[in-house]
């Protein structure tokens, strides 16, 4: 695949694989589904959703992110570490792609 045809990925993209994940569990889940049955993912799933909202590029998607893990109340780090933790391995997966 040429460097050209690597698609691009955006922060909003991310966000809504997220969501689109999460949605795809919760209606396999059926009745049985909660939100307090995995916390963390909960929390994921937030952020996503506010990411949708963000207008921001790569470096500051990652600013942003990098801010949430070091706020000092720490609610949204676990999210934010995972949602990091996942961009930079979609980013990594893209340069592979692209090499």
């Amino acid at each position: 695949m040429a460097r050209s045809d690597v698609p691009i990925l955006t922060p909003h993209d991310l966000a809504a694989r997220i969501l689109r994940e999460h949605d795809e569990r919760r209606q396999a889940a059926g009745d049985g589904w909660s939100w307090d049955d995995n916390p963390d993912q909960a929390r994921l799933v937030a952020l996503a959703a506010m990411v949708t909202r963000w207008n921001v590029d790569e470096a500051q998607f990652e600013a942003k992110l990098r801010r949430l893990i070091r706020m000092p109340s720490g609610v949204a780090s676990t999210a934010a570490m995972r949602m990091l933790q996942l961009w930079l391995a979609a980013k990594a997966q893209r340069t592979e792609t692209a090499g």
